[in-house]
């Protein structure tokens, strides 16, 4: 009985705050309906770009690989903590090369982007032969592809 009449008497309250101050539901209900837009869209967009070959540091092969990242979360993102990259060549997963300073702007996988925002970044992988190079892109954390591109090497 207490607990109906504690209810009773929020639903009453809410309902008389919402009649005087109208302009709080609306606002109230803007909010939700931006919260039901981005919720149907991917947290993350990630288009993959252009592939370049150059040497790592040891001046074996290696490739430079650009991607745009767009945040669509609620909160500022870095690539690097939002989203994984796979490559492949031959079925092999590709290491990650080390290349000296000025050849891939590491940096740009660290730079967190607000909401709606859009950056440009670059990785580089160890080539293990000339067959072509398989790159998909996954959220950090689940299975669902969020880019795949295959690049000619020939």
């Amino acid at each position: 009985m207490q607990v109906l009449l504690v209810c009773s008497l929020l639903v009453w309250r809410v309902a008389e705050t919402a009649a005087r101050h109208p302009h709080l539901l609306l606002m109230c209900r803007r909010k939700s309906q931006r919260s039901q837009r981005r919720s149907s869209q991917k947290k993350y967009e990630v288009t993959i770009g252009t592939l370049t070959q150059i040497a790592d540091y040891n001046g074996d092969p290696a490739a430079k690989i650009t991607f745009s990242f767009t945040n669509n979360s609620d909160e500022t993102a870095a690539f690097m903590s939002s989203v994984r990259v796979e490559a492949y060549q031959d079925g092999q997963q590709l290491e990650v090369a080390v290349v000296t300073s000025g050849d891939v702007n590491w940096e740009s996988t660290m730079t967190k982007i607000k909401t709606g925002t859009s950056l440009d970044v670059e990785q580089a992988y160890k080539l293990i032969s000339s067959s072509d190079v398989e790159v998909e892109v996954y959220p950090l954390f689940g299975k669902d592809k969020l880019a795949a591109q295959t690049f000619s090497l020939q």
